[in-house]
Formats: structure tokens, sequence, C-alpha cells
């Protein structure tokens, strides 16, 4: 029997997407530009499901995530190169493919399946390390004061490592919004309003402090 899909959190995905595109534009508060990004974590977070199978785990996310990523990476540098050749403007290909491994590189919107591994990864060996959830949630915010304090002093780490610091709290909290609901035997609005409200306030706070 297949699973019923939740519409909840394609509500919550189409929210995310139309403060994506509100975000880009020139007349955007502030405050959603920064919200609209932890609000995506937090929701990767519902999914999320630790592996103690390293192997299975790291071929899996690379097929998901690093895949799709360094294909579009390369397309768009290659593209990019073609299209300054055809104008006769200079490019240089060596620097612009080390560009993959640069603090900033050249990967648009795809920028998130990168952080989002590296989130997977550090939250799987969280959840390996530590089977308390209070020293998990602990770990997150720790994980996410030094992406704060690397990102206040400019020192970016390469491949958006610093991103996924930073965004880390989120991710638990929609891991540890799951586990609650999934453990309960009947839901209902008010409990799902009680658990989510508390999450969203903090997604605001800290997507203010970004």
């Amino acid at each position: 029997m297949l699973k019923q899909r939740d519409k909840n959190i394609d509500i919550a995905k189409g929210l995310g997407i139309f403060l994506v595109v509100w975000g880009h534009t020139s007349a955007t508060p502030e405050w959603i530009s920064a919200f609209h990004m932890p609000l995506f974590f937090f929701l990767s977070g519902i999914f999320f499901r630790p592996n103690p199978n390293w192997c299975q785990f790291l071929k899996s996310k690379s097929r998901r995530l690093l895949v799709p990523y360094i294909i579009y990476f390369y397309m768009c540098n290659i593209f990019d190169g073609i299209l300054h050749m055809l104008r006769d403007q200079p490019f240089d290909w060596s620097d612009r493919l080390l560009q993959f491994w640069a603090p900033r590189a050249m990967a648009g919107p795809l920028w998130f399946l990168l952080a989002l591994f590296w989130m997977l990864c550090l939250s799987n060996l969280l959840w390996q390390l530590a089977k308390s959830k209070w020293i998990i949630g602990v770990g997150c915010i720790l994980l996410c004061l030094i992406g704060w304090h690397e990102t206040h002093t400019n020192h970016y780490h390469g491949l958006f490592l610093t991103h996924a610091l930073i965004e880390i709290p989120f991710f638990f909290l929609g891991h540890l919004l799951h586990n609650i609901n999934s453990n309960r035997t009947k839901t209902s609005l008010y409990v799902t309003l009680k658990d989510t409200i508390p999450c969203y306030m903090l997604l605001l706070i800290g997507g203010v402090i970004y």
C-alpha cells in the first residue's frame, strides 16, 4: 500500500519556493530573504533517516546530490565559456573550472545541494556518536556557532560547508518534529500547531540573525 502524500509538506515547499522567488526581487524585506533557506533545510530534516552503513549512505547521497551539482556546475561554466568566446571576450578555463573548490563557487541556485550533502553527513555522524536528542541538539548548536563565527570573520570554507554549519539546527528541528509526530498514535491540529509554531519561531529568529 502506497503511503499517502502529506499535503502540509507540499504546501510548505510551495511557500518556500514563493519566498525564494520573492527574496530575489529588488523590493523585498530582508527577513524574508533570510527565512526561506532555513525553511528548506527544516523540511529536509523531516525526511532524514540515520543510516549506520556509511558506504550505502554516501553512495545514495552522492548520487542524489553531488552528481547533479557537478553536472550543473560544469555545464554552466562550459556554456559561459562558449558565450565569452563568441563575444571575443577573455575566459580563463582553468581558473573557472577550479572554482568548483572555491568558497563561493559558481553554483547558482544549486549550492543548496552541496550544503545539504554536508549537513546530512554531519547529522548522520552525530546520530552515530550520540544517542540522546539533547546531546545531538547541543552539537548542532555548537556547529552553528562555528559556522556563524566563520561567516562573520569572512572565513568561508569551500564547497559551502560553512552554510551547512549555520543551517544545521533547522535541519535538526525538522527531524525532531518528525519523530515527535511519528511516535503518536493520533495527531490533531492542536498538537501539530503546538509543535510547529515554536520551530518556525526559531526559524524566523535564526533567519534574521543569519
